[in-house]
């Protein structure tokens, strides 16, 4: 079978390149290519609905780095005896605000396993979730 394609000089240039490092002739590179992706075709990207997407989109939202700066900051200073009591008050506030957001997450997780029809663990198994390493 013969086949003849119009390419445009960009792509005749990079073939031409590809194939001399590969020590061949273009058309021989150009057949040796198509043959080894039709061999070996790329894995198709799993797709996502748009409620999967929203919810991962969900899971993944993170607090503001400044509060997190904060918040460590805060915690340090119990150890050192210079915590005052707004400081206290706010460290509070941060922790519950955490905790919040981490309920959210949890809630969103397993509502995301609900609509993939799979048991939580498997799903966090799935998207590589670990537990922190404070736990």
């Amino acid at each position: 079978m013969t086949l003849t394609i119009e390419i445009n000089p960009e792509l005749e240039d990079q073939l031409r390149n590809e194939a001399k490092k590969a020590g061949l002739e273009p058309k021989d590179y150009v057949l040796s290519t198509l043959k080894d992706r039709l061999r070996h075709p790329e894995p198709e990207m799993p797709y996502l609905t748009e409620r999967e997407s929203d919810l991962l989109l969900q899971i993944n939202e993170g607090l503001p780095q400044e509060l997190w700066h904060r918040y460590n900051e805060l915690r340090k200073k119990p150890r050192e005896e210079s915590l005052t009591a707004d400081e206290h008050a706010l460290l509070i506030e941060i922790s519950d605000s955490i905790e919040s957001a981490n309920a959210r997450r949890v809630e969103k997780l397993v509502e995301l396993a609900r609509v993939r029809k799979v048991s939580l663990e498997a799903l966090i198994h799935e998207l590589g979730i670990k537990a922190p390493s404070y736990v």
